[in-house]
């Protein structure tokens, strides 16, 4: 166990597809093991167990001796055609040890080549992997896999590779992966995941990327696929029908799921659906996952699309990339989502107004009563009218009468943070919305949190040689720093590392003023 421990992962998992050169660094740190010294090497060449790996990319007399070291321990065989030289006679060496076959890995430019080696069974084989030419122009031979007996197939991950595929063709999965994989004659079709799903109920891992499946005529009120082992579940750039007609068949376990993405390569039709039926299974899932990964970024543009995503955090995490719902449709079920259990799960909305419209503004003022905002984040253009509107959409009070009197209702009721980048302006107006957002504190309900107001603007020199009457003063920093309900007042150029943020201001001397400024 200490010597397997000792050496460079090669099994086939969730994040590499046994890439080529991971075959050479195992034997490289396995021949290293056995020259330490001539004990070490007693216990190297005395444990078959080690002898796994053959590489069409390593040397004929390599492969041959861990062969022959291997006894009859299970074998990882990965096979290239970057040397179609050596392919042939590694090939020959490899089937002579096919029962063995525990993990395959081929990458092939036709799909020709790799059908030939792969139309045998491999009775012990648990591990497959196929990549194919992203550049092939989609007239490749559809593989046969394994004479069609692939029942002991554990993890099965397909790149670029089209295979011929048949009524429960995959029982027992605890991997699929399916990457670029087109439509060819008789499949894949939705019918054939669902299949598999449904004969694999200790599933751990589900992704499909930029796959096209044919959709399929779904029972109604069909029962739910439970695969309460589910950990990742990603669909890349997938159709609309395909992730509603998966989604809506599976149960997962929300406090098993580590990773969910969920990213639409086209608008959807029926946007009622998803948001009232496919999608409020899963908001257990995000809710729990929004909490794991503190929080959240939602970015939003005018034409209805979104992009919700969490941050990354000890290999928790979500997207979902969805087009054409609306924000205003979508947003009840972002709340669920998310839920309203305090600062520090919340969303950081994103707004990017480099191309000022109302329908900017208007996508802001959908969230001012949300108390799911926690941060906003606003990337500025040219046009300085639009700071002007962010402001005064950050600083709203409206003011309703209940049975206690009038009370004071804030815009973004649980905001915290707000980045302003690519401010132009002065800080006057800054001042005089903190000012206004705070001024009636004692007249608000609920707890209106303290505000950490961060902006980015020009750097100094810049500023001191383009725009002298735009120099922001020492004077109005320290005044918004003392308002009562601002947190703290961070100014400069917004670094790529957060912990970089210090707030401390770059003081010089303006000859023309007679005044400390800062940029």
């Amino acid at each position: 166990m200490i010597l397997q421990q000792s050496l460079p992962q090669v099994d086939l998992d969730d994040d590499i597809l046994l890439p080529s050169d991971h075959c050479p660094e195992y034997l490289d740190a396995l021949y290293s093991l056995r020259s330490i010294c001539g004990a070490w090497r007693y216990l190297v060449d005395g444990n078959p167990s080690l002898w796994k790996v053959v590489c069409s990319e390593l040397p004929m007399e390599v492969n041959s001796a861990v062969i022959a070291k291997s006894g009859q321990s299970p074998l990882i065989v990965h096979c290239s055609d970057t040397r179609p030289d050596l392919v042939v006679e590694f090939m020959e060496l490899a089937n002579s040890q096919r029962g063995r076959w525990a993990t395959a890995s081929f990458q092939f430019s036709e799909s020709d080549s790799a059908a030939s080696y792969l139309a045998d069974p491999a009775p012990q084989l648990q591990s497959l992997s196929l990549e194919g030419d992203p550049l092939a122009e989609g007239t490749e031979t559809s593989i046969s896999l394994l004479g069609g007996q692939t029942q002991n197939i554990r993890k099965l991950h397909i790149l670029f590779t089209p295979i011929q595929w048949s009524p429960n063709p995959f029982t027992g999965l605890k991997s699929l992966k399916l990457i670029e994989v087109g439509i060819q004659d008789g499949g894949p079709t939705i019918q054939h995941i669902l299949d598999i799903l449904a004969c694999s109920p200790a599933l751990e891992t589900l992704t499909l990327s930029r796959t096209e499946l044919i959709p399929t005529a779904i029972e109604a009120h069909s029962p739910k696929l439970r695969l309460p082992l589910l950990k990742i579940l990603s669909f890349i750039s997938i159709s609309a029908i395909t992730v509603e007609q998966i989604l809506d068949r599976i149960a997962v376990d929300p406090d098993i799921v580590t990773q969910i993405d969920i990213s639409l390569k086209q608008s959807i039709s029926n946007a009622s659906h998803f948001l009232t039926e496919t999608l409020p299974p899963f908001i257990p899932v995000f809710r729990s996952l929004n909490k794991h990964c503190d929080g959240s970024t939602l970015k939003v543009f005018p034409s209805g699309d979104f992009f919700w995503r969490s941050k990354i955090k000890q290999g928790h995490s979500f997207r979902v990339r969805v087009r054409g719902i609306g924000t205003q449709a979508f947003l009840p079920w972002l709340e669920q989502a998310v839920g309203t259990d305090g600062v520090g799960v919340g969303v950081l909305l994103r707004l990017d107004l480099y191309a000022f419209t109302g329908g900017d503004m208007e996508m802001l003022s959908i969230f001012e009563r949300s108390r799911i905002v926690t941060e906003v984040d606003v990337t500025f253009g040219l046009n300085s009218s639009c700071q002007d509107a962010v402001l005064e959409a950050v600083s709203r009070i409206e003011e309703v009468a209940d049975q206690a009197g009038m009370v004071a209702i804030p815009s973004f009721p649980s905001l915290h943070t707000i980045l302003l980048e690519n401010w132009t302006g002065s800080l006057d107006g800054i001042e005089q919305a903190l000012r206004k957002r705070f001024a009636k504190r004692a007249m608000m309900k609920a707890h209106l949190p303290d505000l950490l107001v961060k902006i980015s603007c020009l750097r100094v020199g810049e500023r001191v040689a383009n725009d002298s009457e735009g120099i922001l003063h020492y004077d109005d920093t320290h005044r918004i720093r003392r308002i009562d309900g601002v947190r703290d007042f961070r100014i400069g150029d917004v670094p790529d590392d957060e912990e970089s943020y210090a707030g401390i201001l770059a003081v010089v001397w303006c000859e023309g003023s007679s005044l400390v400024v800062w940029g």
